[in-house]
């Protein structure tokens, strides 16, 4: 069972970090940078916050740790605020399945018949990162997570981007953003645990006037070593959702 829990952990590492440089990104990021107080930047990043009602894309993801490799596809389907359902298949076979509400994480195993009901501290244990459902909501938005401290401007090593520091406490968010306001690349370390979180967001397309990184990459050095490459496939806005998450009686509810 402990083998079978810390395949599905893999694969739900995938989401849980959805995502080093200035990238290949299209044009649709690149313009002139402005000369802006960190209170105007700050202000054009949050008008740029993703906006949509319901969302449902497919990815291709590639996991890998020390101890694993594992490549899978993701049929993801959101509602703003309420829920985040995901289907994980590997060779056209769904091997999980994961339903995440703002109180909730719950994970069904389908090869193995089990129900593993969580909450977030269960992945707050499992990678050692503060995670709830709105930073999870944003990371797969593309949108900039742990964004609430104090913000101060840096000195950008080009001029293709801006680049700014949000401290809170030992969280500290070093996060380049393109002349776009669109998310270039965050790096976030827990100094106090000596953990950090590398997110890299690339290949900007056009979604119904908003841009959408297709390609994420995340690098964490935690409790463990991860790398996440996530490529979508296709994206769809606001059109209805067919997510269901039926728990079989018949699956084992695993509650430790």
């Amino acid at each position: 069972m402990e083998n079978c829990m810390n395949k599905i952990n893999f694969y739900i590492a995938g989401f849980i970090f959805i995502l080093f440089s200035c990238g290949t990104t299209k044009n649709i990021t690149g313009g002139k940078i402005q000369q802006l107080s960190i209170d105007e930047l700050d202000t054009k990043i949050k008008e740029n916050t993703f906006q949509f009602n319901t969302l449902t894309a497919k990815a291709k993801i590639d996991v890998s740790s020390e101890s694993m490799n594992q490549s899978v596809n993701a049929n993801i389907e959101m509602e703003k605020d309420k829920f985040i359902g995901i289907s994980l298949r590997v060779l056209g076979i769904e091997g999980a399945k994961i339903y995440i509400t703002p109180d909730s994480v719950k994970i069904l195993d389908r090869i193995n018949q089990k129900y593993y009901p969580r909450d977030f501290s269960y992945i707050e244990k499992l990678f050692s990162i503060k995670a709830d459902f709105q930073t999870l909501q944003k990371l797969l938005l593309g949108d900039v997570i742990y964004f609430e401290g104090t913000k101060y401007p840096l000195v950008p090593d080009s001029c293709t981007c801006y680049e700014m520091v949000v401290q809170n406490g030992a969280l500290k968010n070093t996060i380049k953003i393109f002349p776009s306001f669109d998310v270039m690349q965050m790096f976030v370390e827990d100094m106090q645990n000596k953990r950090t979180m590398m997110l890299t967001y690339d290949d900007y397309q056009n979604l119904k006037g908003q841009n959408f990184s297709f390609l994420r990459t995340i690098r964490i050095d935690a409790v463990e070593m991860y790398a996440v490459d996530m490529e979508f496939t296709s994206v769809t806005l606001n059109e209805p959702l067919n997510f269901t998450f039926p728990v079989n009686s018949k699956y084992e509810k695993v509650t430790d």
